[in-house]
């Protein structure tokens, strides 16, 4: 058989077990993909597609068209699980495409299969690509990148060149953090920019037209925008707001920023901390060993992954976040690599002890993988989200105002109302929402939740200049004070929280609340009662039996949230609410009602 034969047959080989392993990942996402608007930005996400508006910065205008383009050609889940099948496609794709990439830096079959779907069962990249998240379509980008970049700088080939200008330009309008990568891939491209000034100015030329590319697509915020939809986060309707959201301006200044040196230990240590939780300690090492093999087998690769691993660790030491764990997606790419060729190295050493069938005992690993993680994973009946925020609302009488506060609470509170137009007569009004409107006036000028507001009958100031002078005033509690108690008057009041007076940076609205209102218990809510209204104790737990009567709740438990930010969230509220019940009957003098509430529903 001639070279060019072997080689052809080794292409289709690979493309077909390419497309099994990408297949596999892609209907065990399927499988595992929640129903539903889950924690995080799930829900805003969501929310912000099927209103025709926008996320938050940068915007993500790929992901937002490809998850337009889901509801209208998925018939059948919610809004929620369609746009999701986008996050499991780019999942399982991102598999099979890793694969390829494998074998496009010569390592071996075997080796590769094993690395491609040990990487497809971590549990971060399990976890990104089974509900509403850009992170697995952001890792999509980044393989066939790499790759592409490999194709180009080993054959020169235009359609390659081609192929990864096309994915600056998706990876710039999707993810900004695709530009950590670009060391990386300058590295794989070397073999062309050092041959001739011509090839040289190809390579870092080229990649300039992915700009008017992703420029394209990030118009498509400003029409959207244009049309003024509910959920429109920065309002993006002039270039100048386009361009402060698309930059994600609003974030620069709270997380991106130089570690200093009495920083750079604790930093350090995080980070080897999230390694070592997501590879365990015996893939960390082989992955290590994989970088220093591929460095003695092809020098040019070996520096790539290295500069790979560096600026994607450096950004991630740079970018203070609750939940850095979807972040450490692209190093876990790159140690995928270097897990293959680690395994390539035993394979070899197996052989020459005339023990090279051992070498299938790597698929251990990945078997592994899949016992360990599936259970945080298996998202499939994970509704406890869409639940929480559910009973939220209706626990709340109608016409009510429901105070809210942070992500957590408000952006599955969002996909339900806005969506699923769960009690519609009920207007969430987020605390932190109103405040960050005064406060970040510099970083974000388009009052843009202030517009949302009057869309939704609250009479809130549009000018900025008129409201300057009030900013400091205003984002101490003093606008949300005031329209609680001018033009939201009259209707009934709730909040999910209840703030303490050891508090300080929130004292205003804690004095308000606890000066002017008798704060008690309503499902999963606190209703506020003026000031000096008699309250039945015995009717209020009576009350609260009827609306506990309609909630399930879920075994809070065994809910994995162990990614996301305040990760104890939803059985802290649960945990509480539930004893304040109680307390209601220990009040009113039945103590026997609250020991049987507190044991069937705190002992679980």
């Amino acid at each position: 058989m001639t070279p060019a034969n072997d080689e052809s047959q080794r292409l289709t080989s690979d493309r077909l077990i390419g497309a099994v392993i990408g297949s596999l990942a892609l209907l065990l996402y399927v499988r595992c993909l929640c129903p539903t608007a889950y924690l995080g930005d799930s829900g805003e996400l969501a929310a912000a597609i099927y209103g025709g508006g926008n996320p938050h910065p940068p915007g993500y205008p790929l992901f937002t068209l490809l998850g337009q383009l889901s509801l209208i050609l998925v018939p059948v889940g919610e809004p929620a699980f369609r746009i999701g099948l986008v996050c499991a496609v780019a999942g399982g794709v991102s598999v099979g495409c890793l694969y390829r990439l494998c074998r496009s830096w010569d390592l071996g079959a075997h080796s590769s299969a094993v690395a491609a779907a040990t990487f497809a069962l971590l549990e971060t990249q399990w976890v990104q690509a089974v509900r509403v998240e850009v992170y697995s379509l952001h890792v999509l980008i980044g393989v066939c990148g790499l790759w592409a970049a490999t194709a180009y700088g080993r054959t020169g080939a235009r359609r390659h060149l081609v192929c990864l200008v096309l994915l600056l330009a998706a990876g710039l309008s999707h993810h900004l953090t695709i530009v950590v990568l670009a060391p990386a891939v300058l590295a794989l491209m070397q073999p062309r920019w050092a041959s001739s000034v011509r090839e040289r100015l190809l390579c870092f030329g080229a990649p300039l037209l992915a700009v008017p590319l992703a420029a394209a697509l990030y118009a498509t915020i400003l029409v959207r925008a244009r049309a003024e939809p509910l959920l429109a986060w920065g309002r993006p309707v002039t270039p100048d707001l386009l361009w402060n959201h698309a930059s994600a301006k609003l974030y620069q200044g709270m997380f991106l920023r130089l570690p200093r040196p009495d920083e750079v230990p604790t930093l350090l240590g995080a980070a080897l901390g999230q390694w070592v939780d997501e590879l365990g300690i015996a893939l960390s090492l082989l992955s290590i060993a994989g970088v220093l093999a591929v460095l003695r087998r092809n020098r040019l690769l070996g520096i790539a992954l290295a500069l790979g691993i560096a600026g994607v660790s450096f950004y991630n030491l740079c970018y203070r976040i609750e939940d850095p764990a979807p972040y450490y997606l692209p190093l876990w790419v790159l140690l995928s690599l270097a897990l293959a060729a680690a395994l390539d190295l035993i394979a070899s050493g197996l052989r020459s002890l005339g023990a090279e069938s051992a070498a299938r005992l790597a698929w251990l690993v990945p078997i592994g993988l899949l016992l360990q993680n599936a259970g945080q994973c298996d998202l499939s009946r994970a509704v406890f989200a869409r639940e929480f925020a559910r009973q939220k609302l209706e626990s709340c009488a109608p016409n009510a105002v429901l105070l809210t506060m942070g992500d957590q609470d408000t952006f599955p509170l969002w996909y339900v109302h806005d969506v699923l137009h769960v009690r519609p007569d009920v207007l969430p009004l987020d605390r932190l929402m109103v405040l960050g409107s005064w406060r970040n006036l510099d970083r974000d000028p388009s009052l843009w939740y202030l517009h949302r507001l009057r869309r939704q009958g609250v009479p809130a100031p549009l000018d900025r200049k008129s409201i300057l002078p009030a900013a400091a005033r205003y984002a101490r509690d003093a606008y949300l004070i005031s329209i609680l108690n001018t033009s939201l008057a009259g209707r009934p009041l709730y909040a999910t929280f209840l703030l303490t007076q050891s508090q300080t940076d929130v004292a205003p609205i804690t004095t308000w609340m606890l000066t002017e209102w008798i704060p008690v218990p309503s499902g999963l809510v606190l209703r506020l009662l003026p000031k000096g209204t008699k309250v039945d104790v015995a009717q209020l737990a009576r009350d609260n039996d009827d609306i506990w009567s309609r909630i399930e709740v879920p075994d809070v438990q065994v809910i994995s949230s162990r990614q996301e930010m305040s990760p104890d969230y939803v059985r802290k509220h649960y945990d509480s609410m539930i004893d304040n019940w109680a307390g209601l009957h220990d009040q009113a003098g039945n103590p026997a009602r609250a020991t049987q509430i507190r044991e069937q529903y705190l002992r679980r």
